[in-house]
């Protein structure tokens, strides 16, 4: 379980087979799965999701962009990454070859919200 001190929140870019559909509630169920797999509450996260009409050379299913702060423990990545993969995986009923996260660590500095640049 992470922490309950306050970290920057993760944010997730998916992007989905076309024939893949989803509901309102799926992405509900999504950002549930995930936090609870996780151990983070939900509203600390962020997942957008893209249907992808087209896709050259390997094709997955869903391609998931994560995006955390450098601040987050080797550990707390790893719950993050996997928890994600795991949710789009039920949620999508993929088998785990069809689902990736890539992880884009975002230094203190690079990141304006609210107006303001965020320092960690």
């Amino acid at each position: 379980m992470l922490r309950n001190e306050f970290k920057p929140m993760p944010i997730a870019h998916c992007r989905l087979k076309s024939s893949l559909r989803y509901t309102p509630e799926d992405l509900s169920t999504l950002i549930e799965l995930w936090s609870d797999d996780a151990g983070i509450a939900s509203d600390e996260m962020t997942i957008t999701l893209v249907s992808v009409d087209q896709m050259a050379g390997h094709h997955y299913s869903a391609m998931a962009e994560l995006y955390l702060p450098t601040l987050w423990s080797k550990a707390e990545v790893a719950a993050l990454q996997l928890g994600l993969a795991r949710a789009l995986s039920s949620v999508f009923s993929l088998p785990a070859e069809e689902v990736i996260v890539l992880t884009n660590r975002v230094a203190a500095g690079h990141v304006v919200e609210s107006g303001a640049v965020q320092e960690w």
